[in-house]
Order: structure tokens, then sequence, then C-alpha cells
């Protein structure tokens, strides 16, 4: 599985060319998603990778070891009132992670993978081809970085999104496809710093422009972005932005 290859694919279409390696990124991309943990098996000591929430201290195992875990009888001792009942029976209990399942192949650090192929470092994720570091997608290709998501692709650092195609930096955005930096954006193409808007084109900073005009500063802006995500592996987050946090 090269993922760092299907990365720089994704940077290739936002972008126009390749950021660096997809590690180098791990820390941006990870920013709206809920971290994927991970232990030791209680039986292999192998790595068990989960999400939350389980119990502090929860025995975990791999899903292929799951028939390993033997539960016998209890005794009439352990049965003679419920304190202990649940001491007995917690003996038998163990959480397990590493959940690949249906058609799923060449995956590497996941959780809850169903009918998906090409994922790194991601849970929650069904019917998903080449993403990486993301949580809870359907139906997604070339994703990285997002969350709660479907039916999109040549996503980045997008959550709360469906049918969109090449956005990076948006969020509540559906039907929408080419978005830098949208917020609540329904059936719209070609915006950039956009927010609340309903079937628009063109449009940067909630501005209708001409599209030779929207066109020259749109190269220009994602040349700009590209640059600093090149230099710093980092860009500021609409959260940020909005903040006063970027200078």
């Amino acid at each position: 599985m090269d993922i760092n290859k299907d990365f720089k694919s994704a940077c290739r279409v936002l972008f126009g060319g390749e950021l660096g390696d997809l590690e180098d990124f791990s820390a941006f991309l990870t920013r709206y998603v809920e971290p994927l943990k991970s232990a030791k098996s209680i039986l292999s000591k192998k790595d068990v990778y989960f999400f939350e929430p389980y119990c502090k201290g929860a025995k975990l195992i791999s899903l292929e070891e799951a028939g390993k875990i033997k539960s016998p009888a209890l005794n009439i001792n352990d049965i003679k009132d419920i304190d202990s009942l649940l001491a007995a029976a917690q003996e038998s209990f163990a959480f397990s992670g590493n959940k690949v399942l249906g058609t799923s192949h060449d995956v590497e650090e996941v959780e809850n993978c169903i009918n998906s192929s090409f994922i790194y470092r991601s849970h929650e994720i069904f019917d998903s081809e080449h993403a990486a570091y993301c949580q809870v997608s359907m139906s997604n290709k070339y994703v990285f970085g997002c969350s709660y998501g479907a039916d999109s692709s040549f996503c980045m650092n997008c959550t709360e999104y469906t049918k969109a195609v090449r956005c990076f930096e948006c969020a509540c955005n559906l039907f929408c496809s080419d978005q830098y930096f949208c917020y609540n954006c329904k059936q719209c193409i070609d915006t950039m710093f956009s927010f609340n808007q309903y079937s628009k084109r063109q449009c940067i900073g909630n501005n209708v422009l001409e599209k030779s005009k929207y066109s020259s500063l749109k190269q220009k802006l994602v040349a700009e972005i590209a640059q600093e995500l090149k230099e710093k592996k980092t860009f500021p987050s609409l959260v940020e932005i909005s903040s006063g946090a970027y200078s």
C-alpha cells in the first residue's frame, strides 16, 4: 500500500503540485479527527488499534483473536450474588480492536473498516478508498484529514460534508465542488473564503466575481496557500482565522 502516493495525487488535484510526504502533515491532518488509539493485545502482545469509548484498563484483543478467548462455565460460588457474578464475568470479557471486515484490503492501523481499501490511520470507514487520517467516511475516495463525510472525493481537512469534490478546509458543505475555506455552502462551485452561500459560482469572500477575475485570484491564492503548506506543513484553520490567531 502506498498511501503517500495517493496523498501526493490529491495535492496535485487541489494545489496543482505536490506538497511533501503524508507523514510530514500528520498533525495538520488530524485537527478534525478524534484520535485513533492503540494498546497491546493481551494474547499476542501485538498492537491493537481502537477508538473510544472503551473503559480505561479494559483488556484488548485483535478481531482475529476473538475465538481464542476462553469462557469457562462459572462455578456455584461465582453466581451466589451479583458482586461475585460480576467479578467472575469480567475475567471473560475483552474488547476487540483492529476490526477489518467485508472486502477490505490494503489497510493499515485502522479500526472498524468495512468494504474499504488503501486506508491508513483511520476509523469508522465504510465503502471508501485511498484515505488517511479520516473518521466516519462513507463512499469516499482520496480523502485526507476528513471527518463525517459521504460520497465525496479529493477532499482534505473537511468535516460534515456530502457529495463534495475538490474541497479544502471546508465544513458543513453539501453538493459543492472546487472550494477552499468555506462553511455552510450548498450547491456551490468555485468558491473561496465564503460562508452561508447557496448555488453560487466564482465567489471569494461572499463576492461573486467575473469568471476571468475569479480564475486569476484563485490561482494566486491557491499558490500562496500551497507555498505555506510546503514550508510549514500546516495552515491556519477557519476557526483560527476567525478568532484572529492568524497573523
